[in-house]
């Protein structure tokens, strides 16, 4: 399950990567990790007329939820949108057909369950030969029927992990799991609500080859060991523990 993510690149490099010609104010503000749920505002690439970035919550407000009580409970369990069941969700039905969405990362954070032991240790993973990673969502608008008020809220989709997220990504409730990550040249295919559905499909069948990313350790991402700043994603080895990334 994908939790834990970065966006420390700057802002101006999104609307050149992905070519954005509207060059409009966002509120954005870097972080070197920031878990999911929170009042954090996220950028999203989005294609409603023309290709934009909007600000969004991490966690889906889905459009059946009737009060914002009820929209808040929905946001801390839905984080993720599992690739394999997608289609066949209530909550996530409209918006994998018509609000497709890009989340700019700059690398994201899973645990590793130390093998023989009780340990549970972050890895931070980012893309070779880029400083974005091209994270696939959802997005929905959900309107407070009391005040008027619209909530953007979005998803990240997750797949079954390759071979180098299999090994770090091992314990937990959804272990060998990952973000679907997408090549910059799939991105509008992915963004544009009038993609066929067989191609829709299957960009969510797409699996980012192991060799195309690197992972290291890094110390503790949660509670009294949490680092700040840029030092969170430094490397830190684990004594008396090795894990070996090699892969096919």
């Amino acid at each position: 399950m994908c939790r834990d993510n970065s966006k420390f690149y700057d802002l101006q490099h999104i609307y050149s990567y992905y070519e954005i010609a509207d060059n409009l104010p966002l509120e954005f503000e870097p972080l070197y990790h920031e878990v999911a749920g929170t009042d954090c505002k996220w950028p999203l690439v989005i294609m409603e007329g023309k290709k934009g970035i909007i600000n969004g919550l991490w966690g889906m407000m889905p459009w059946h939820a009737k009060t914002k009580k009820d929209a808040e409970a929905y946001r801390v369990k839905l984080v993720n949108a599992r690739q394999e069941s997608i289609f066949d969700s209530y909550t996530f039905k409209y918006s994998i057909l018509k609000k497709r969405c890009i989340i700019p990362s700059t690398g994201f954070f899973e645990h590793h369950h130390e093998i023989g032991g009780k340990r549970k240790m972050p890895y931070f993973i980012t893309k070779k030969n880029s400083d974005i990673f091209s994270l696939a969502g959802i997005y929905n608008n959900w309107i407070d029927k009391e005040t008027g008020e619209m909530i953007t809220t979005f998803s990240i989709i997750t797949t079954e992990a390759n071979e180098l997220m299999a090994k770090i990504h091992n314990g937990g409730p959804n272990p060998r799991r990952m973000p679907l990550v997408l090549q910059k040249e799939m991105t509008d295919k992915w963004l544009n609500p009038e993609t066929l559905l067989d191609e829709v499909k299957s960009l969510l069948n797409y699996k980012i080859e192991s060799h195309e990313l690197e992972a290291r350790s890094v110390a503790g991402i949660r509670g009294k060991n949490k680092l700040e700043g840029e030092a969170i994603i430094s490397e830190y080895h684990y004594p008396g523990y090795s894990l070996d990334l090699a892969t096919a």
